[in-house]
């Protein structure tokens, strides 16, 4: 099992709450998905900047620092976090 932190673009808060939504490992977070996780993290953190995040998180799913997402799908990404969080 790999610890949250030990993913690129989880830092320690990040790590924090995805726990406290019940993602505790980096496993877990790439079974869970970028999208189920955001609305999990939204739960726990009704504040938290879920574009941002869908993007951290989306990269650590795929192993890659964020801004290495193509700009499309970082598009993609935020379009459909924005349009779950509105349901």
């Amino acid at each position: 099992m790999t610890e949250l932190e030990t993913a690129i673009n989880i830092g320690p808060v990040l790590a924090r709450e995805l726990r406290q939504a019940g993602i505790n490992t980096l496993e877990d977070l790439r079974s869970t998905g970028h999208l189920d996780a955001i609305r999990r993290l939204r739960a726990v953190n009704p504040g938290r900047d879920c574009a941002n995040s869908a993007l951290a998180i989306a990269g650590a799913i795929a192993g890659i620092r964020w801004m290495q997402i193509p700009p499309a799908e970082r598009r993609r990404i935020i379009d459909e976090v924005n349009a779950a969080l509105a349901e």
